[in-house]
């Protein structure tokens, strides 16, 4: 089966600078070709030209950004080019994006059956994207364009059950909206090194590491986290608490400091392969404490679990796809650091309890691996090509 992907940004890599939904359709992409699917993928590019790369049943298209606005970019190609190909399926990741029009455009054209993977409602105003431009995007998209693509699409993926009711768009598609979480490559959390190698080599040895994973950015919550650090440490003071992504580091490095933990807090910034890993075996406690309902379903969970973590989270129902409350988690009131704080010493103090929740955690995501997901999907496409 030929399905058509429209992504607004694809990894060159599984190196690649690259969170949420680009990071998950780069996993679904990879993992169908795997499978003997051909897939092309659409995306513009980050460079200046367009490109072409062949890796057997995995086919990327990248075209050049005519107009550039910070980490997006705009392509009239991207809008036509496609229309050349011929596909069985089209798959479209949603978001405020040029390829996202593209998709929906050419499943007009073509009158080819659209998926579309829900990565969530894709509200503006947080992190990088404020502003007129990015507002008039947003009302763009809001009121016009996501309820075209829902109301064509023959069926709409959510990564997490509990977003549907959460969702601004998807209640009213419920008898088309099915359920496929997202993935994990356990081979990648499968190596050597115990977490006291680990500690040592990352001179954290002797402290209890509280793990934050994301972008530093208010959605993620990475402020209620160093605000609890304070209380947290009155309990406990051999704690550390990691932060590693990237985003408004700086803004962040100045609340520890404001806080007087800035000992307390190492910045990473963004970082994959090895070391990502080595931090995640070095943790004892995996913690995000997001502050708005627009999560649906964080990759950083599935390698928190897959790192064998407890997990500490804000209570968000869409969170529930993996934490269960007492099992492999604890959920903490939102925007509440006192609750968290409270979480994260109540776990330091009772090991035997961290250990058993970080084993549930493992256990409790042994079906989430790619090629699962990518099987499933492919159910999705067969339905709908027979």
């Amino acid at each position: 089966m030929k399905v058509a992907h429209f992504v607004s940004n694809f990894p060159k890599n599984s190196d690649s600078e690259v969170y949420g939904k680009s990071l998950a359709a780069y996993n679904i992409c990879l993992s169908l070709a795997n499978r003997g699917q051909e897939i092309h993928v659409f995306t513009v590019s980050n460079g200046k030209e367009d490109s072409f790369e062949d890796h057997g049943n995995l086919k990327v298209h990248r075209y050049k950004p005519n107009i550039k606005y910070k980490s997006e970019g705009f392509s009239y190609k991207i809008l036509n080019d496609p229309l050349n190909y011929d596909f069985d399926i089209v798959h479209v990741h949603s978001g405020i994006s040029v390829a996202v029009l593209a998709g929906y455009r050419y499943s007009v054209k073509k009158n080819v059956p659209l998926v579309v993977t829900w990565h969530g409602d894709s509200i503006r105003g947080y992190g990088r994207y404020k502003g007129v431009i990015a507002g008039s995007a947003s009302f763009f998209y809001k009121h016009i364009l996501a309820k075209k693509i829902l109301n064509r699409a023959k069926v709409i993926i959510s990564p997490s059950e509990y977003y549907i009711d959460v969702s601004q768009f998807l209640g009213e598609y419920k008898d088309k909206v099915v359920s496929i979480p997202n993935g994990i490559n356990f081979e990648e959390f499968d190596v050597p090194g115990s977490q006291k190698e680990c500690k040592e080599k990352l001179g954290l040895a002797g402290k209890k590491v509280i793990l934050f994973v994301g972008s530093l950015y208010p959605l993620k919550g990475p402020h209620i986290l160093l605000k609890a650090i304070p209380q947290a440490l009155e309990e406990e003071q051999d704690l550390t608490f990691v932060f590693m992504g990237g985003g408004n580091i700086e803004e962040y490095k100045n609340l520890s400091k404001e806080l007087n933990v800035e000992k307390k807090v190492r910045f990473t910034g963004y970082i994959q392969g090895e070391l990502k890993i080595a931090y995640y075996k070095a943790a004892d406690i995996f913690v995000l404490p997001s502050i708005e309902a627009f999560e649906v379903f964080p990759l950083v969970l599935l390698e928190a679990s897959a790192s064998a973590l407890p997990m500490i989270v804000s209570d968000l129902d869409t969170f529930k796809c993996i934490v269960k409350e007492s099992y492999n988690g604890i959920f903490t009131k939102i925007r509440d650091e006192e609750s968290l704080a409270n979480a994260i010493t109540y776990l330091v103090k009772n090991e035997d309890l961290m250990e058993k929740m970080g084993s549930n955690a493992r256990k409790g995501i042994k079906n989430f691996s790619w090629d699962k997901i990518a099987e499933t999907t492919e159910t999705v496409y067969n339905n709908l090509h027979e």
